[in-house]
This record gives structure tokens, C-alpha cells and sequence, in this order.
């Protein structure tokens, strides 16, 4: 039990050592601005943005968990990419 305990730990160490340099990096412009530009997202979570999230198509897809995650993010940390990036 101690062992796995060791072992999870140092796995979620190197995991969050790897990603931590995220949180200073901005947008990627391939798509990013197509989710965080929309008022449905910038407008936080609320009845109207959650049936936007489940059953809008952005970007020629429907993908509402990708789509309720934008939301969310927006939600509790505002415009700040490096933490969405951290997030995902």
C-alpha cells in the first residue's frame, strides 16, 4: 500500500513538473478564438450557456464536454489561457 502510495505520488510530481510551463503560454490561434470569443462562454455558466455547451455545433462538431469545459473554465478563472491550458 505505501509502495503504490510512492509511486502515485512521484507519478503525479513528474506529470505536474512536465505540464507546469503551460500556465505562461497564451492561445493557440488554430481554434482557440472560435470557443473564447463566443458570448456564450465569455457570459460564465448560467441556464442559456449550459443549452449552448450541449447542443451548439462550433467548428463544424458538436462536442458539448469540450464545449461545457470552455464555459467552466471561463466561469471560475476568467480570461486567462495559461490556466485553460493547465485545466486540459
Amino acid at each position: 500500500m505505501r509502495r503504490q502510495l510512492i509511486i502515485c505520488l512521484l507519478l503525479a510530481g513528474i506529470t505536474l513538473m512536465v505540464y507546469w510551463p503551460l500556465r505562461n503560454y497564451g492561445l493557440v490561434y488554430y481554434d482557440d478564438p472560435s470557443f473564447l470569443d463566443n458570448p456564450e462562454v465569455i457570459s460564465g455558466f448560467n441556464w442559456h450557456s449550459f443549452l449552448w455547451a450541449v447542443s451548439s455545433v462550433v467548428i463544424a462538431n458538436w462536442h458539448p464536454a469540450t464545449n461545457l469545459s470552455f464555459v467552466l473554465d471561463h466561469q471560475f478563472f476568467g480570461t486567462n489561457p495559461g490556466v485553460e491550458h493547465l485545466v486540459n
